[in-house]
């Protein structure tokens, strides 16, 4: 005839879970959505220790007559040409800035970085020395401090 013992329903998987298996597997969900949570916010910048602010004003410097002056972020595109340059006839390249509207001279207005150490502004070596920044054998150092631009942010800016 039929066995008793094997009804439907008392087999070791038809038991239900016991409270330890609970215990487990709601530590495994939360250990993985925690894990997503944390990936989450370190993707959309959550987590910076260094607050950085835009600035309101630039300042500019004209390699021609050595003038310097402040602008707005809107009028910054006239004077920050990323990517634009030219090649002397060594093959050089060489960066090409903005116009200077005090002394006429074409290309030659660069914006300057603001040390975040001291506070200073200075030309970037990538305008002063842009063969020796292609290269690697220049860095952007602050001439008045001393602080290395990109060691800076590195150590200020770990996630």
């Amino acid at each position: 005839m039929l066995n008793s013992s094997r009804r439907y329903g008392l087999g070791r998987f038809a038991r239900g879970a016991s409270t330890t298996e609970i215990a487990i597997v709601s530590v495994l969900v939360g250990l993985i959505v925690f894990a997503l949570v944390m990936t989450i916010r370190d993707a959309i910048g959550g987590r910076s220790g260094y607050k950085y602010k835009p600035p309101t004003e630039y300042r500019v410097h004209c390699m021609a007559c050595g003038a310097e002056w402040m602008v707005k972020p809107k009028d910054i595109s006239k004077y920050q040409r990323e990517g634009m340059g030219e090649f002397s006839k060594s093959g050089e390249y060489r960066p090409r800035g903005g116009d200077c509207p005090k002394c006429g001279a074409k290309g030659t207005v660069f914006v300057m970085i603001q040390c975040p150490n001291c506070g200073k502004y200075y030309l970037p070596a990538r305008v002063k020395d842009p063969a020796g920044f292609a290269e690697g054998k220049v860095r952007d150092v602050c001439p008045y401090c001393g602080t290395d631009l990109k060691k800076w942010w590195k150590k200020h800016l770990k996630r």
